[in-house]
């Protein structure tokens, strides 16, 4: 990239909270990892494959971005900018809108589409759908998601 040239990143998921244990990275994805144990319950899925797969991934706070950005040293931020969703109060426009079944199916499309491929290598295509659908009942518990807020990190770079 050239000196002075410019670098876009959108949507990287981010976290309100400096807490990386807090439920608003983590509830979808403990959500997730419950519904493989129930397939471990009913015999679809080993204990042992369980125990061997690793999702790596971590939703930094808008300072540890800063951060990182700052002590790499390539790039100097243009601008960064986060926004806070909360996925099941229509009043703030969030893609998730206020039906319980929608927000659990939509829920259940997105994490579909970022883990298929991980979760299908790993546990095999067979248990895909099945998976899913179990995501999708126990993300539509209302009761559930009413404190569920996502921040997306949008940051534009410059190149030293």
């Amino acid at each position: 990239m050239m000196s002075r040239g410019r670098m876009i990143l959108t949507s990287l998921p981010g976290r309100i909270e400096m807490d990386p244990t807090s439920k608003y990275c983590c509830y979808t994805w403990e959500t997730l990892s419950k519904c493989l144990n129930e397939l471990v319950d009913e015999g679809l899925v080993k204990e042992d494959d369980i125990d061997s797969f690793n999702l790596p991934l971590y939703t930094p706070h808008e300072e540890e971005v800063r951060k990182i950005i700052d002590v790499e040293g390539s790039f100097t931020i243009g601008k960064l900018e986060t926004l806070q969703m909360n996925h099941s109060d229509p009043r703030d426009g969030s893609y998730f809108g206020s039906d319980e079944n929608a927000i659990g199916k939509k829920f259940a499309k997105l994490r579909r589409a970022l883990t298929e491929p991980l979760l299908a290598s790993h546990f095999g295509d067979h248990i895909i759908d099945n998976l899913f659908s179990k995501f999708a009942k126990h993300m539509s518990k209302k009761s559930l998601l009413e404190d569920i807020k996502v921040s997306p990190v949008m940051i534009s770079l410059i190149k030293k």
